[in-house]
């Protein structure tokens, strides 16, 4: 059965393939297909034939066989014998080829290339075997310099101290004096660097760095009982949108009411009330005109004194206020501009 493979695009420059015919290379292609997922196949070129040229009637077993020659002088590919049956595999395959799930192969492997692949695994493992031997002598080195310094006196060394380059330190002044502690710490440093590097960092690692806090969120909340409109409100309400202070007042409970009745909550009453008020005219009948500017707001009605002297508004009781009966313009027969 035919299988996807991969194919690089270091073929199309390799020397190796550049010296077989073009309808070998379309060949050795189509091969990758009729092996395993671990390159191995059986060599008989009638299976072969079938299944890389099913449709072709020019090509026979002889071309098929020694194309499979060409390939075997060549390199690339192996053909071994194994119990009496003849088989052959991609020598590279795992270079070019790399299966997500590879199928187990009912084929079994080379035994010369085979052998050599556990050869050098071997090699490798007694490699790795050598170089942890090396460290392990190397650690017993410095276990026994620590324990022969250990149990040493203080006393100073009589002997001139060399530098590094190997001459006596003649410059008169008193010779460095190493504790048995700075020796074995010496000892320790050079054995770990000359295996590993440096020595680890003994540092205690820095502290995470806080979180900056963020600004406090403010939460939605529902229309407030009493909403006073500021001298502010009224000027900006005025200046801005050409509505007077009767205006205001009255588009203020159209405000409240219609945001009640929905339940509708916001963060910020105050900028709800201004878009309230940028879009008054928009609703307003054809042929309104807007307030000028220098107009004067028309006087309000007296002041009852039962109800809040701004929004001319009363609480009835229920936990809403509603406009004043005595003194709200709207009531009053006072038709808002």
């Amino acid at each position: 059965m035919a299988r996807i493979r991969s194919i690089k695009p270091e073929l199309r420059t390799s020397l190796t393939v550049a010296e077989w015919p073009r309808e070998v290379r379309y060949f050795w292609t189509l091969l990758w297909g009729y092996l395993d997922d671990h390159g191995r196949g059986v060599d008989n070129a009638r299976l072969v034939l079938a299944d890389c040229f099913p449709l072709d009637r020019d090509l026979d077993e002889d071309v098929i066989d020694k194309w499979l020659g060409l390939f075997a002088e060549s390199g690339p590919l192996c053909r071994y014998g194994v119990n009496g049956r003849r088989y052959m595999h991609s020598v590279n395959w795992k270079e070019h080829q790399r299966p997500s799930h590879p199928t187990d192969s009912r084929i079994p492997p080379c035994p010369h290339h085979h052998a050599l692949a556990a050869a050098h695994a071997d090699g490798f493992a007694n490699s790795s075997g050598s170089s942890r031997e090396s460290l392990r002598r190397d650690s017993g080195s410095a276990r026994e310099v620590l324990a022969s310094t250990s149990g040493s006196s203080r006393e100073t060394v009589s002997a001139p101290v060399t530098s590094t380059n190997g001459f006596a330190n003649i410059s008169g002044e008193a010779p460095e004096v190493l504790v048995p502690e700075q020796v074995v710490r010496e000892v320790v440093r050079e054995v770990v660097g000359g295996v590993g590097g440096d020595s680890a960092d003994t540092s205690p690692p820095e502290a995470p760095k806080a979180k900056r806090a963020g600004k406090p969120r403010t939460q939605a909340t529902e229309a407030p009982e009493r909403f006073p409109v500021t001298e502010v409100m009224y000027e900006r309400a005025r200046a801005t949108y050409g509505l007077s202070r009767q205006r205001a007042d009255f588009e203020t409970g159209q405000f409240l009411d219609h945001h009640r009745a929905r339940g509708n909550t916001f963060k910020n009453w105050e900028s709800a009330w201004n878009t309230w008020m940028g879009r008054v005219r928009k609703y307003d009948p054809p042929g309104a005109q807007p307030l000028p500017i220098t107009a004067e707001p028309p006087p309000l009605p007296p002041h009852c004194g039962r109800c809040d002297p701004t929004t001319r508004q009363i609480d009835s009781g229920d936990g809403r206020p509603r406009r004043c009966p005595d003194c709200h313009p709207t009531l009053q027969g006072v038709t808002p501009v």
